[in-house]
């Protein structure tokens, strides 16, 4: 009879225990779908976002598996994440609320499929605690207790009541000095009202999805096509891949892959929002009777942040059906759960949308000759009283760089630069020398 070593044994016991320990549902309110948190930073905001729910994931993995189970298999947990490229499938893309976001970094909370990532850790043998990796395995975590003075873009916090409601062992954090809380006046809210008819969307693949090319850029003719029939601008996909073939160079000279090339094109055709549309499929024949699934998410980014504004998913249930081919079956599928999913996601992007419009629009003021600081704080204190926010990023003898949110065009801070130099003698030599769509560049004459 074969010995088995004492380390497994002792290995076996540990798990038998924390599965034992940790194998019923948690008290508290459990369910399959819990509520998580997350963060993560990227190059992008794309890749932020994606690590923000792989956070959010990993945590939910780890409470799965029990504290025992997780410290034993670090390094097997450790590989299993770095070979997930897109976490959608572990959540519920629908329930995303944004906590933070500055472009390169981000912070959410959103709910976890539970049934999904237990599949998937028990397909690698990650198992203990939950994890039985039997076929009938019951999954449920209560909600993640919400770090303190963590709130939603929507306002309230993450527990779902309002701030002031709130109770919360330690006070919310402090808003940021610079983006003042006063609501819009009635001329800012008309200028929102305006902006937020006369948005342009730009729709495109994950293109390290997966999927079928083809399959995919049927997705994105759906969504242009729901777009059109609602009279809504967007950017053609035959502009888009004209654009990438002709000036990839270009992309790459211009932002050393700082940015994605999508955000890059989408602000380069003028787009206001982006969605990316993630999706998978599945396919059967029998006989001359042909089924397609597919699983459709789409991610709203804005073009000239990447920051998210917000996702829709939609499964096709039942299954499409096709007398013609298991391809033709499948493009139904796909054309069916973007039709579903676009209305939420819009509807999500423009309530997003209109939420951060409060803060104003972002814009970038270069002033260059700026050696007179003392006259620079003058000019800053000015404008400041005709944003909604200014803040200096960097400053030197030659040039300061600032941060502006305003509720209105680049015009309107063109004119509100010019009102201040008028105020100011030193100033009436300050002329425009760069205009770009949302960056100013200014020479102080001094």
């Amino acid at each position: 009879m074969k010995r088995i070593p004492l380390s497994a044994l002792l290995l076996l016991l540990v798990l038998m225990f924390f599965s034992c320990a940790t194998g019923g549902a948690p008290a508290g309110g459990p369910t399959g779908t819990p509520l998580y948190y997350g963060s993560g930073s990227g190059t992008s905001g794309l890749q932020a976002m994606n690590a923000a729910k792989g956070a959010a994931v990993r945590r939910a993995a780890e409470d799965l598996l029990g504290p025992a189970v997780t410290t034993v298999k670090r390094a097997e947990l450790d590989s299993f994440f770095a070979e997930v490229k897109d976490f959608n499938i572990y959540v519920l893309p629908e329930t995303l609320q944004t906590l933070s976001s500055d472009g390169t970094s981000y912070s959410l909370m959103i709910r976890v499929n539970l049934k999904a990532l237990g599949n998937s850790l028990a397909a690698k043998m990650l198992l203990g605690g939950q994890v039985t990796g039997g076929a009938n395995q019951s999954l449920a975590l209560a909600d993640q207790k919400p770090p303190a003075g963590a709130v939603s873009t929507a306002g309230s916090t993450a527990s779902g009541k309002t701030e002031q409601a709130a109770a919360a062992p330690e006070p919310p954090a402090a808003p940021v000095a610079a983006v003042p809380e006063t609501p819009p006046s009635p001329e800012e809210q008309a200028f929102i009202n305006r902006y937020m008819s006369d948005l342009t969307y730009m729709v495109y693949y994950n293109e390290n999805s997966p999927a079928d090319p083809f399959l995919m850029k049927a997705a994105v003719v759906s969504a242009n096509k729901y777009l059109n029939q609602n009279n809504l601008k967007y950017v053609d996909l035959e502009q888009i891949e004209s654009l990438r073939k002709d000036q990839e160079l270009v992309y790459e000279e211009e932002t050393g892959q700082a940015v994605s090339i999508i955000q890059w094109i989408a602000h380069k055709l003028n787009a206001d929002i982006y969605i990316e549309i993630n999706m998978s499929v599945t396919g059967r024949s029998e006989g001359n009777r042909h089924y397609g699934s597919a699983t459709v998410t789409l991610n709203n980014y804005e073009a000239s942040t990447a920051d998210g504004r917000g996702a829709a998913s939609y499964q096709t249930n039942p299954p499409a059906f096709s007398t013609v081919s298991q391809v033709d079956a499948l493009n139904n599928a796909v054309s069916s759960a973007v039709f579903q999913a676009m209305p939420v996601a819009l509807s999500t992007a423009d309530r997003e949308t209109r939420e951060a419009m409060t803060r104003g629009l972002k814009y970038s003021l270069t002033v260059l000759n700026t050696r007179d600081r003392r006259l620079m704080r003058e000019f800053e204190q000015k404008l400041q009283r005709k944003v909604r926010s200014l803040r200096q990023l960097s400053f030197t003898p030659e040039q300061s760089v600032y941060e502006v949110y305003l509720l209105g065009e680049i015009i309107d801070l063109e004119d509100a630069i010019y009102d201040v130099a008028d105020t100011m003698p030193d100033l009436e030599g300050l002329t425009l020398i760069m205009q770009q769509r949302s960056a100013l560049t200014f020479d102080s004459g001094l």
